[in-house]
């Protein structure tokens, strides 16, 4: 049986990346067992690293504000990322623009698979978690009206709308 290590990212209470963790932190998927093996919070007072630390978790800070530019901020992310061996990297809450090609390329996964892992921490089936993720991510995508680019969480919750 092989490990397969998660990150989370959050930025505020942490209620998704906790409800993440209590469903598969330690579980076996097939034929792996999932590990939470990184939290990272870009707001150093965000209730979610206590509730994190309730949980037996640490929490690394990176705080975006710190960066003359996003891409700095992603390089460290992208950094964090690999030095923890990481196989899944997903947004639970994480509140900004991730759009540089070093975050891309940084072999951590993406949004859809942080929307099929928060569907499942929902106690979605996996095939209908993976399906009703992967619909809702390609409409909202279609009747995004902002940027071509990049959109954020929030205009994702914006976009639900069109469901």
């Amino acid at each position: 049986m092989s490990v397969k290590k998660i990150a989370i990212l959050f930025s505020g209470s942490g209620s998704n990346m906790e409800a993440i963790i209590r469903k598969v932190h330690g579980k076996k998927a097939g034929q792996n067992r999932i590990e939470v093996a990184l939290l990272i919070c870009n707001k150093k007072d965000a209730y979610g690293i206590e509730r994190a630390k309730n949980l037996g978790f640490e929490t690394m800070i990176i705080e975006h504000s710190k960066y003359a530019s996003r891409e700095a901020f992603d390089s460290e992310l992208v950094r964090a990322i690999k030095a923890a061996n990481i196989d899944l990297v997903v947004l639970a809450g994480f509140m900004r623009v991730l759009g540089s090609a070093k975050l891309a390329k940084g072999g951590s996964g993406d949004v859809l698979s942080g929307m099929i892992l928060a569907l499942l921490a929902q106690g979605y089936d996996p095939l209908l978690a993976s399906i009703t993720a992967t619909l809702a991510q390609a409409k909202i995508a279609a009747n995004y009206n902002g940027s071509a680019f990049s959109y954020t969480p929030k205009d994702m919750i914006k976009g639900i709308k069109c469901l």
